[in-house]
């Protein structure tokens, strides 16, 4: 019953997200990553190993018209003992109510002593109506899948949660997300993406002035358009305080520090977030990214193809391999990665321009100017970046002609612009005097 998969992943969610608040558990692991264990017949210990948790909390579902049974049981994921279980019989309209009232029984049968606040955080509700929440929870689906139909499709599932519940902090919040994805990854402009994620991400805020969601929405904003990096700094620790358990606060945290060229504490964020999240494709493909700024490009591959064994169709993977690859001199693999990247994503600009980057270093300089016209053109699916077309020209040797396509992408804040300072692709020109009065306009390292 479609209903009831959607009660069951919405019971799912919002008990991880009360719980993932409380300072007593490390870490609550996400639902992105607990999802692939859903309709399994599960052996708990091997399941513990896997996420690296104590502790299951198991549950079933079933509904008859206006009413539901929830049977639950949480286990000891070490030695497979049963600590507590119940079955609840309640009216759909009690759905709330009830998240409450198991999220408090696990804290108890855990022997966890909550103060005030987070009694107060575990009772909090987002919506009253379910409806919306089921909405939201489909657009956080397609927002993962990260490609132009999934954002696209997400968009309107959030729409639909708000047109629901006006007043749903959280639909807000992923809607922000979703249009800075959308102009980071080139479906819109800059202009155009980031604009209207600032305002939905201050639209949540205003609803609820502790959302870590919206406060990790505006960390992204002022990190890949503003490049107001104390601002995105500032965001990310509000974000992680108000909710510590949630990974993508720390993964795109992760990202900034790298940006800024903090290698160390880069990598110690991100495994973080990998440890709240373990199963998300994004993280894992983020981490690779994470050792690829770091000149680690050895680590780097090892990280991009544990990715793409999870899920060999996933574009941005082979992306960033290819990139990996290219550092390594290993051009014949990079090629073959942006390629598939480029097919993958149907042609999106920022894999376009990698591959027309590799053509130029190995010499096909007939085939990366083809992939310029193709880029300034608007032969590419999408909206390219300026960033894009400098990438082409600086393979190309084209100093003066690089540097000018970076100007227009400062002057356009192209989202890219956010990786000037670590991007490796950009070696070569470093010590040039324009480029590093660019580095400086944009407050990133010199070195």
């Amino acid at each position: 019953d479609p209903d009831s998969k959607y009660l069951s992943e919405g019971l799912a969610e919002s008990l991880i997200n009360s719980l993932s608040q409380l300072k007593n558990f490390r870490s609550v692991i996400a639902y992105t990553s607990v999802t692939r264990y859903k309709g399994q017949q599960i052996d708990p210990s091997k399941v513990g190993r896997e996420l690296g948790v104590h502790a299951l909390l198991l549950g079933k579902i079933l509904r008859r018209a206006q009413e539901f049974s929830i049977s639950v049981a949480l286990v000891d994921a070490r030695s497979n003992r049963h600590i507590w279980g119940d079955t609840y019989r309640r009216n759909i309209a009690d759905l709330f109510a009830l998240q409450e009232e198991i999220a408090k029984a696990v804290t108890t049968n855990l022997r966890l002593q909550l103060n005030v606040e987070e009694e107060r955080r575990l009772g909090k509700r987002y919506t009253e109506n379910p409806e919306a929440y089921r909405a939201y929870l489909e657009g956080r689906y397609f927002w993962n899948r990260r490609t132009e139909d999934g954002f696209l499709k997400a968009i309107q599932c959030f729409e639909r949660a708000i047109s629901y519940d006006p007043n749903y902090a959280l639909a807000y919040a992923g809607l922000a997300d979703t249009h800075s994805l959308l102009a980071r990854y080139s479906y819109v402009t800059s202009e155009e993406g980031f604009r209207q994620a600032k305002a939905a991400a201050q639209r949540a805020i205003a609803i609820d002035d502790q959302l870590a969601e919206a406060y990790t929405s505006l960390a992204y904003i002022a990190q890949h358009y503003d490049w107001a990096w104390q601002e995105s700094d500032r965001n990310s620790q509000l974000a992680i305080r108000f909710n510590p358990g949630y990974a993508t606060a720390h993964h795109w945290h992760a990202l900034f520090l790298a940006l800024l060229g903090k290698a160390d504490e880069s990598i110690e964020e991100i495994n973080r977030a990998l440890q709240l999240d373990p199963q998300s494709l994004i993280i894992q493909t983020t981490k690779g990214f994470v050792y690829y700024f770091a000149r680690r490009y050895k680590e780097a591959i090892e990280q991009f193809r544990k990715a793409l064994e999870m899920d060999s169709t996933f574009n941005l993977a082979h992306l960033r391999l290819g990139l990996a690859y290219e550092s390594e001199k290993m051009m014949t693999e990079a090629i073959r990665e942006f390629q598939a990247a480029v097919d993958l994503s149907r042609r999106n600009p920022e894999h376009v321009a990698a591959l027309g980057h590799a053509y130029a270093l190995v010499g096909r300089a007939d085939a990366a100017r083809k992939i310029l016209a193709d880029l300034t053109s608007g032969r590419t699916q999408g909206v390219p970046q300026a960033y894009d077309v400098a990438i082409v020209y600086v393979g190309l040797g084209e100093q003066s002609n690089a540097l000018e396509w970076l100007e227009r992408a400062f002057a356009t804040h192209s989202p890219n612009m956010a990786f000037l300072g670590a991007d490796p692709r950009w070696d070569s020109i470093r010590s040039d005097p324009r480029f590093k009065d660019l580095l400086r306009r944009m407050n990133l390292p010199m070195s």
